[in-house]
């Protein structure tokens, strides 16, 4: 009934059978209470028999009204209603309920289906961005070949938007970005789309948005002022001030490229700021010569100027910041500055002194709209916008923006101390620990908020009892491990001592309360610990060339852990500190603590680091072994392995070494 004579379109006459057979499938398929789920045969046959008039329906409504908005072309008329009834209609609801099974997805994608599929959830509807997303896991190619990703990005930008119009909480709107944030890092990874990504306009506002999120989310956690309470206290700011930023407000609706303008002397040690003029009673004033947003800060509401008269010469730029132009004029003739700190020439500020007390509405940042939605339940918005950050940051260009945003950094840091949320943490610093590959100088303020975290985390780990507050601190020290190590290769060598002597604390409490432990501790060792311990151990070996570094590992308690490790990660079963690794998940990063352990002391143990011990190797072992004779049993075990690699040839060196340094009187036995 639904196709008639091979019509391409859907009759629109509402008492047609066709348009009521229409209506009555989708309220059937797409109601709130559909109890009705079709198999995938069923899926199949619905979207080869009506899925190619649906989507041509579709897509001939959607170019009908691009068409209508271009010859019209007025930005004070308001197409919403007009894009969202499409949205909306029977043929848009049922194209979107059929792309929820594979099967049918697959027949809709060859016939203009994913396209207008693609069009509708550019209006952030939530059933198409979710069959954008089955589209994505299915085959994430075909959503870039017909330009879903695009739709999918307009979305996430035009999700902000949404969420400046209204103070409340939308669980649709928060579902959407999510989702919206999933499709886009998804699709950054995977090597087949990743470029199209990366290279499309809308990227940086993708990336600004959730940046925006993860500061809203720092905020939170710092515990500053609801965007309620910071309202309120917009009503405390004098007369004369608000009617000041009313005739600001107005400005807003008209200021264009080319408006002459006055601009506010304002203080900032930002390079993007003007410097006032010699004579400190004038303002400067110049041309509107760029709007939107720029690459050297967050925000989309900045204005770039090309100053004029007697300002010539009193700027900060030439037209262009950091390597990215985005005007022409003279040096030191232009400057950017935010839209509340412009205003045109031929306005003047209101002083109608009968206006007492107005309260006027100041409509908060993006960033405090997202603080609203990341409060109401942000855990999922945080965690999309990390891996989005992530992925996002394997691109030179886009990660610089996000390493030179300090202000953004150092919230990051600051949340990370103040806050008790382990999964923020885990995210924060495992975005920060991932830059660290890529700084080419020291880094203090990083490196000291990592040692602050080994520190915190390793007194956790020694008062918890909490089997999963032990795990999620262990795979946290493991991120931040890893980025001390890289940072230390830039670090000064006396600055080298102190985060080492943080790891070495917790590499000594971890092992010893391994050995020290019962059996069953052994036996159920980890991933996430293995990984831990490798890159403890990795930094161990990294600095063993440096001398002061290598007198943090040659004191006893250091070295008698670096020993007990090796006993536990031999091999040897019948000992009874022995760790069960093999044929385990993350059985690699335990064989790789094992080596780094061997190679660590292979290189310590000479006659210099002895008289540092202030005691004898023999009588250290000793003390250290469980049983007679069982470090060099183990040692013995390792070189005695057929296979042989780095720890054999280790376990050999180190008995050599150690058999010239034991005498009669300091007998391993």
């Amino acid at each position: 009934m639904l196709i008639n004579g091979g019509e391409e379109n859907i009759d629109d006459d509402e008492d047609s059978i066709q348009r009521i057979c229409l209506e009555s499938l989708a309220i059937v398929l797409c109601g709130k209470e559909n109890d009705v789920t079709l198999t995938p045969v069923e899926s199949r046959a619905l979207a080869s028999a009506i899925g190619r008039v649906l989507s041509s329906t579709v897509l001939n409504r959607f170019f009908t009204q691009a068409s209508l908005e271009s010859t019209i072309n007025d930005a004070t008329v308001d197409f919403r209603l007009n894009r969202a009834a499409i949205c909306q209609s029977a043929e848009a609801r049922l194209l979107c309920a059929m792309a929820h099974s594979p099967e049918s997805l697959g027949v809709l994608s060859k016939i203009g289906g994913l396209e207008a599929i693609g069009l509708i959830a550019h209006e952030g509807e939530i059933k198409a961005v979710e069959a954008v997303r089955k589209a994505c896991d299915m085959n994430p190619k075909l959503v870039v070949d017909v330009e879903a990703h695009l739709s999918i990005m307009d979305a996430l930008i035009g999700s902000e938007d949404k969420l400046s119009l209204s103070t409340d909480t939308d669980t649709n709107l928060r579902d959407v970005v999510v989702k919206c944030l999933g499709i886009v890092t998804t699709l950054s990874v995977n090597s087949d789309t990743r470029d199209s990504i990366l290279n499309a306009e809308q990227s940086h506002d993708c990336m600004r948005i959730a940046s925006s999120i993860v500061s809203a989310g720092a905020e939170l956690k710092l515990g500053t002022k609801s965007a309620s309470e910071a309202s309120e206290e917009t009503t405390d700011v004098t007369a004369t001030k608000l009617a000041e930023k009313l005739a600001k407000s107005y400005i807003d609706e008209v200021l264009q490229i080319d408006d002459l303008v006055h601009i506010d002397s304002i203080s900032s040690k930002s390079d993007s700021t003007p410097v006032k003029s010699d004579d400190t009673d004038k303002e400067l004033e110049g041309v509107v010569a760029y709007m939107g947003s720029v690459q050297f800060a967050p925000g989309d509401d900045w204005i770039g100027i090309r100053l004029t008269g007697t300002s010539v010469g009193n700027g900060r730029n030439d037209g262009s910041v950091k390597g990215t132009h985005y005007f022409d004029c003279g040096e030191k003739s232009g400057v950017f500055v935010k839209r509340a700190h412009v205003r045109k020439q031929e306005s003047e500020p209101s002083n109608d002194d009968s206006v007492e007390n107005p309260v006027i509405p100041v409509p908060p940042k993006p960033e405090n709209h997202w603080r609203v939605l990341v409060a109401s339940d942000g855990t999922s918005l945080e965690e999309a916008s990390f891996l989005l950050l992530q992925s996002f940051s394997r691109s030179k260009q886009h990660r610089d923006v996000i390493m030179n945003n300090r202000e953004f950094t150092s919230a990051l840091a600051a949340a990370i101390r103040a806050s008790t949320d382990m999964d923020f943490k885990l995210d924060a610093l495992e975005l920060l620990s991932s830059f660290t590959m890529h700084y080419c100088e020291p880094e203090e303020d990083l490196m000291k908020l990592f040692c602050d975290v080994i520190e915190s985390q390793t007194r956790i780990l020694q008062l918890s009892r909490d089997r999963q507050e032990q795990s999620s601190s262990k795979h946290l020290l493991g991120v931040v491990v890893l980025g001390v190590q890289n940072l230390m290769c830039y670090q000064n060598a006396g600055d080298q001592v102190k985060p080492l002597h943080a790891a070495t604390d917790l590499f000594i409490f971890l092992s010893e309360t391994l050995f020290s432990g019962p059996k069953s501790r052994r036996t159920a060792v980890s991933k996430t610990e293995g990984i831990l311990f490798s890159n403890l151990t990795s930094l161990f070996v990294l600095f063993l060339g440096n001398e002061d570094t290598r007198k943090v590992l040659s004191t006893t308690r250091c070295m008698s852990s670096l020993i007990r490790f090796v006993m536990m990660t031999s091999g040897v079963e019948t000992m009874d500190c022995h760790i069960a690794f093999s044929n385990k998940e993350g059985e690699e990063y335990w064989e790789a603590a094992h080596t780094y352990c061997l190679q660590s002391l292979m290189y310590i143990v000479n006659e210099a680091s002895q008289k540092h011990l202030g005691t004898s190797y023999a009588a250290m072992i000793k003390q250290c072994q469980p049983s007679s004779n069982a470090f060099r049993t183990c040692l013995q075990h390792i070189s005695d392995r057929a296979h042989g690699g780095a720890p054999v040839v280790s376990a050999r060196q180190l008995l050599i070494k150690l058999e010239r340094y034991l005498d009669d009187i300091y007998p391993l036995n």
